[in-house]
């Protein structure tokens, strides 16, 4: 019983049409749960086989799950309709940015509950630019009365920027008059907007977040960063 206008042919390659429909066989056309891993375009190129049930239901092994890979589990009555308990797992790693597939055992038919999370182009912070707001001459140094250029805090900057733009941490140990706060606020201001995603600041104690608050935040806000 066809219940969904999808092809599987428009979601898997073909070798891996052919995979999936022995794995299925060898299990008697039980429900198999299986992860695909997908290509460059985002068809699903390989699969494996994580577990076998009965034609009702079988374990879903999500540990497994990484980002950006596919649930396919298969419903032998042919019915694709997800279940509540399909619905559950569904959300829970989609919200992990994980696909989620049913499939008939013929997989020929394909209902995608969750399409694959697709890679987000984030654009990079222009560290040069950046640096530049806090040296001689930048709108922090003729706008904030008293300001004080730091090198030290050009660098702090320019360490958090690149852990922005590569995805990597970043542990950096800075003394007392550093300027630390505009030195990532900045960055994390920057890569908010410019990503439009939402970005934490988490402080040690009350009093570094009430002058990120009521302090360096608003300076920033009135200097238009």
């Amino acid at each position: 019983m066809n219940t969904t206008k999808w092809f599987a042919k428009d979601f898997i390659i073909q070798n891996t049409l052919s995979a999936i429909k022995d794995a299925i066989s060898n299990a008697g056309g039980n429900e198999v749960f299986l992860i695909g891993k997908p290509d460059e375009n985002y068809m699903i190129a390989d699969i494996e086989v994580y577990a076998m049930g009965n034609k009702n239901a079988v374990p879903a092994i999500l540990r497994e799950v990484k980002h950006g890979e596919v649930i396919i589990h298969n419903h032998p009555n042919g019915n694709l309709t997800p279940s509540e308990e399909d619905i559950e797992v569904a959300s829970e790693m989609g919200s992990l940015g994980a696909g989620f597939y049913i499939i008939n055992n013929e997989v020929e038919y394909l209902y995608p509950v969750v399409k694959i999370a697709k890679e987000h182009p984030y654009e990079k912070l222009d560290c040069v630019m950046l640096s530049n707001l806090l040296r001689p001459g930048g709108i922090l140094s003729v706008t904030i009365p008293g300001y004080e250029y730091r090198e030290s805090q050009v660098d702090m900057l320019t360490s958090v920027s690149d852990a922005f733009n590569n995805d990597t941490v970043a542990t950096i140990e800075a003394g007392t008059g550093t300027g630390k706060s505009l030195a990532y606020l900045l960055p994390a201001i920057f890569w908010s907007v410019k990503n439009k995603e939402r970005v934490v600041i988490s402080t040690n104690t009350i009093n570094l977040q009430e002058q990120l608050m009521y302090k360096d935040i608003p300076t920033l806000k009135i200097e238009n960063m």
